[in-house]
């Protein structure tokens, strides 16, 4: 079972919603994926930034290494970007 996780429009940490949301399905996913692509959603490709996507990404990491480390098998997490993104 793949779990999409995204943010609120109107969240003021968009990080911390993809952690919340990863917190949440953490038992029942079998992987993750981080979506920063939507066009429904005003500023979110903002985080296909380099900053902002590495902030976003170390904070996803950390939030599953804690599952990890109290007994919960590693899910993988996959990105999904924009398909129109410049190099």
């Amino acid at each position: 079972v793949g779990v999409n996780i995204g943010a609120n429009k109107d969240a003021e940490d968009r990080t911390a919603d993809y952690v919340a949301g990863l917190d949440l399905f953490y038992d029942v996913a079998t992987y993750f994926t981080v979506n920063i692509s939507s066009p429904n959603t005003p500023g979110l490709r903002d985080l296909q930034a380099p900053a902002a996507l590495d902030e976003l990404l170390s904070r996803i990491m950390a939030a599953r290494e804690k599952h990890v480390a109290a007994g919960a098998p590693r899910r993988p997490i996959v990105v999904k970007i924009a398909p129109d993104i410049a190099e």
